[in-house]
């Protein structure tokens, strides 16, 4: 599996790329959650992963798995709208999240 490819078009090629390699990546974590025994990949991911594609996306789990959040990309707004649209119908809650924030640091008050 190339899922070095994730993070390397995570961190600055074409959104096309990221959503080429996001379908190893999973399929690399289900065969891993297999192979342990662990449940990574959850069945409600490999719906949604689908429901993206779809709408030219791709999905993937944001943690460790197990059923805490999926990440969805897309190449342009009107496929990402209309997958919205989509998910919208499923009963799935879509938090609506960017890129570009402080993220996590240390506070020291001295």
């Amino acid at each position: 599996y190339e899922t070095k490819s994730f993070s390397t078009c995570f961190g600055g090629r074409t959104a096309a790329s990221l959503i080429e390699s996001i379908p190893a990546l999973v399929a690399a974590l289900k065969e891993l959650g297999e192979a342990s025994g662990a449940d990574i990949v959850e069945d409600c991911l490999e719906e949604i992963a689908a429901l993206a594609a779809q709408h030219n996306g791709a999905a993937k789990s944001s943690g460790a798995g197990g059923g805490d959040v999926c990440l969805a990309f897309f190449g342009s707004e009107e496929d990402a709208s209309a997958f919205d649209a989509a998910i919208a119908k499923t009963g799935y809650e879509v938090l609506e999240v960017e890129l570009g924030g402080d993220g996590v640091r240390s506070e020291h008050n001295v």
